[in-house]
């Protein structure tokens, strides 16, 4: 083979560092104060590895008498067990989240049933009145009529 040749294998590689760049930039995601206040929390499903112990759509105060009652409950004695209880409320707090998401999931899911249920009862109802009528029609053209 010529030095000055190309294996075939390496003449196309040549070409492809010559053609049109490709962005490697897909998506830059939000860039206004507004989207990115709207995107700030996507990634939030279940609030248990959330940042903040009290999500700004929980109330603050079931925090504190969930943590006051701990405290009354577990008399304590001193910083390290006044650090466990605090520690424990922040995880039954936290604990509580996937368990009401889980009921508020259920409870979606009923009544999905039921609207379904609903509208398969809806559908029935209209068939038979259609039914009904078209029965009637047929009926009185034939001369017959129907109480």
């Amino acid at each position: 083979m010529d030095a000055n040749r190309k294996s075939p294998q390496h003449e196309g590689s040549a070409d492809r560092r010559k053609g049109p760049r490709v962005s490697t930039r897909r998506g830059t995601g939000p860039r206004t104060l507004i989207g990115k206040g709207r995107s700030k929390y996507n990634a939030l499903r279940h609030g248990l590895f959330a940042k903040t112990v009290v999500l700004s759509q929980e109330p603050d105060s079931e925090f504190v008498d969930l943590h006051c009652a701990l405290q009354n409950d577990l008399k304590l004695e001193g910083t390290l067990q006044e650090i466990l209880v605090e520690k424990l409320g922040v995880i039954l707090w936290r604990y509580r989240r996937p368990l009401e998401s889980e009921g508020g999931a259920v409870l979606k899911n009923i009544q999905e049933i039921q609207v379904e249920k609903n509208r398969s009862s809806i559908a029935q109802h209209h068939a038979l009145a259609l039914a009904e009528q078209e029965c009637r029609a047929a009926n009185y053209a034939d001369g017959l009529f129907c109480a």
